[in-house]
């Protein structure tokens, strides 16, 4: 089957007939979580902003964040306790023809951000506050924004 075979299948029969009829068939096949799950009031927005030279947006450039392994205890408003970063995940997310990628992140947690084709790479602790995560302000301890001088070494002389 097409793509385009699929889709018009899925909206015919349903998302969740097609999903059932493919998992019986012996298919691993499951539906993306496209909302958070958690309170807003645990979010904050991390925006990167991508243009080139030319004043062009970066469209589909992937902009991909991976949750590192720290264990954090969040409470949900209603009362139920998750812990994020019990392992690492990574998601991709692509430039808009705008040239933003604004990625919802919850406090306290940590990750690392990459831009596809670049040599940008942010790992840092989410602050409480939107914030642009290229920003130097914007970020919690960073060990890729502490530069270590070179080791000078002595003058060898034959004295």
């Amino acid at each position: 089957m097409t793509n385009e075979e699929i889709l018009n299948l899925i909206d015919a029969e349903g998302e969740d007939k097609f999903v059932a009829a493919m998992q019986a068939l012996g298919y691993y096949v499951q539906k993306k979580q496209s909302d958070p799950i958690v309170d807003s009031s645990l979010l904050v927005t991390g925006t990167i902003r991508i243009l080139d030279a030319r004043g062009h947006a970066q469209v589909g450039i992937s902009v991909i964040v991976e949750t590192l392994q720290q264990r954090l205890k969040i409470t949900n408003t209603n009362d139920v306790d998750y812990y994020i970063g019990v392992s690492r995940s990574t998601k991709a997310i692509s430039i808009t023809p705008n040239g933003v990628c604004n990625v919802k992140l919850i406090k306290g947690s940590r990750v690392r951000v990459f831009v596809e084709n670049s040599d940008i790479t942010r790992e840092f602790i989410v602050p409480t506050s939107d914030f642009d995560i290229l920003s130097v302000q914007s970020v919690a301890p960073d060990i890729y924004t502490n530069v270590i001088p070179a080791y000078q070494y002595p003058i060898r002389s034959d004295v």
